[in-house]
């Protein structure tokens, strides 16, 4: 609904801002990297997501673009809300996290509070083809090329499972259908 948000740092906490605009104070739940840049007084653009819940509508909001897609692919994760997303990114630099995911260690992200080693490889299983480092700008890209892949797989009648576990042995350098897809197929040997 609210893409970004652009006003005034009223005032912050430790996991969350008040941004002023056009007279409205948000209160938007923040990482606390994205905390310690704030200052108050400060003109911000904060990128966001609002959460609609039963009793409660959640803002979270991010510096960069590359932050709120992240988050998104967190949440996409079985049994990963936006609560425990925050705190995921909060334990480490956006990069650090990506490329523990990509490497299959969970010591990580069991530092975030609330985080087992069974949710932890939970979010190693169903992100770890899904992710990429732009090593030129150190941005997260979020492989959607994986579901046309994926589909790919079980149309040539492979499991749901089998499918995952080609899909993660992808070089994760490979950005296009064909070029991953024919990288599926080769391991499949």
């Amino acid at each position: 609904m609210f893409y970004t948000l652009e006003g005034v740092i009223t005032e912050t906490k430790n996991n969350w801002t008040v941004l002023e605009v056009g007279g409205i104070g948000y209160k938007v739940s923040i990482t606390t990297h994205t905390g310690k840049k704030l200052k108050k007084g400060e003109k911000t653009k904060l990128y966001t997501s609002l959460y609609v819940r039963e009793n409660a509508l959640e803002l979270y909001g991010f510096l960069a673009e590359r932050e709120l897609s992240f988050f998104e692919s967190l949440n996409s994760v079985n049994g990963i809300g936006p609560k425990s997303a925050i705190t995921i990114m909060s334990a480490a630099p956006i990069e650090k996290i990506v490329a523990a995911i990509m490497e299959g260690e969970n010591e990580l992200l069991t530092k975030s509070f609330g985080i087992g080693r069974k949710t932890a490889q939970r979010i190693i299983l169903e992100l770890r083809g899904k992710l990429a480092i732009d090593g030129s700008k150190g941005e997260v890209q979020t492989m959607k090329s994986d579901d046309e892949v994926f589909d790919a797989l079980i149309s040539l009648g492979y499991t749901k499972t089998e499918a995952k576990r080609i899909i993660e042995r992808i070089d994760p350098k490979l950005r296009s259908v064909d070029e991953r897809l024919r990288d599926a197929l080769r391991r499949i040997k």
